[in-house]
């Protein structure tokens, strides 16, 4: 028991009507706990109000997704507009012509893939294999299933239950289970999912064509995990010590990305982190709670250095990271979470207990 709760002055939250009873007869006590509201509001837990605007907006969101999915598939037809036919045959034709081709490694240029001075392969290069594998994977697909359902919809094959699935997932603006099992981790519909996955594919090739650039953008991996390995290898490699003394010292960059003309001498800048219940105080520089309406925000540039033997300065918050806004993932059997990248260190003038009740992380990408 917290000794302070005894004082006439003590209160259980910052917000009004959650004083500590007054010393009295035990009526009193309970008409004093009548008064406190049925409604907690998120400061009583240490959260910030964005937190009840984040709740309703998840309730929203799934009751029109259930109300979408019940809905019947001719109920455009009957009222004289296309039918879900006409729809998912318009949205393959999209598809496909916005749809890029494969990256191929012959369209790379002389300082792609390299090699180290003592024949050991660059590690970016082998990220960015990595990378292309599973890109042109994802990309195979997607054009595969599109010929299929358009040759399916005129008859010419059977629809099997993967493509009904997809059609019934074209028409409630989802990403087809086809797609998401070879796909990266990301919550958007299927709309927004598809601009997503181009601006990823455009970050992929550009790298391909005109070598590493000087920022990486963290939500165009398939793998954020394997990028970090990749660093901590391309230090190791580069500066003769081994990869498990390292860890990562955390440099938030003002420079905006598109200033940036040069990556730095060691290590790799990054952009695209998104932070979750907290923010970037670019005046002084510490985290520093969301503005109201506003639980997401952007990280700017941030340099990630690898150093031997790192220890986390004394005013740092270890701050999580995931690929998504769902702070969950599977345990595969070496260990790796599906969700999680790790944890980098930024400066704060809280407690970490404080940043800890707010559910301060970071994401990769975001659901819109």
């Amino acid at each position: 028991m917290c000794p302070a709760l005894l004082e006439e002055t003590y209160t259980f939250a910052a917000c009004e009507g959650y004083d500590a009873p007054p010393t009295g007869s035990l009526e009193k006590t309970k008409q004093q706990i009548a008064r406190m509201s049925t409604v907690d509001s998120p400061e009583v837990f240490g959260m910030h109000e964005n937190a009840n605007i984040r709740f309703q907006l998840q309730t929203s969101q799934y009751v029109l997704q259930t109300v979408i999915s019940v809905q019947p598939r001719l109920l455009s037809s009957a009222a004289g507009g296309p039918s879900p036919e006409d729809e998912v045959r318009q949205k393959c034709k999209d598809f496909e012509e916005s749809l890029p081709s494969n990256i191929l490694r012959e369209e790379a240029g002389p300082s792609s893939f390299t090699t180290l001075e003592n024949g050991l392969p660059n590690s970016m290069s082998t990220v960015l294999t990595h990378e292309l594998v599973k890109y042109n994977k994802l990309l195979t697909r997607i054009r595969t299933t599109l010929s299929d359902m358009q040759k399916a919809l005129q008859g010419l094959t059977v629809l099997s239950a993967d493509l009904d699935a997809m059609f019934d997932a074209f028409l409630t603006d989802q990403v087809p289970a086809l797609w998401s099992s070879v796909s990266y981790a990301s919550l958007m519909p299927l709309g927004a999912w598809y601009r997503d996955f181009l601006q990823r594919v455009h970050f992929i090739r550009t790298w391909v064509h005109k070598g590493e650039p000087n920022a990486f953008w963290i939500s165009g991996f398939f793998n954020p995990s394997a990028f970090m390995t990749g660093i901590y290898q391309a230090y190791a490699r580069a500066e003769h010590v081994s990869v498990d003394k390292l860890g990562f010292q955390y440099e938030v960059v003002e420079t905006p990305v598109e200033a940036l003309t040069e990556g730095p001498p060691r290590g790799c800048y990054v952009y695209g982190i998104y932070t979750d219940a907290w923010r970037w105080d670019p005046e002084k520089k510490v985290m520093a709670d969301c503005l109201p309406g506003q639980p997401y925000a952007t990280l700017p540039v941030v340099h990630f250095l690898p150093q031997p033997n790192h220890k986390r300065p004394s005013n740092y918050h270890v701050v999580p990271m995931y690929r998504t806004v769902v702070r969950a993932g599977v345990i595969s059997s070496l260990g790796a979470s599906s969700n999680y990248v790790l944890s980098i260190e930024i400066p704060t003038e809280q407690s970490s207990d404080y940043w800890l009740l707010r559910g301060a992380a970071c994401v990769c990408a975001l659901d819109r």
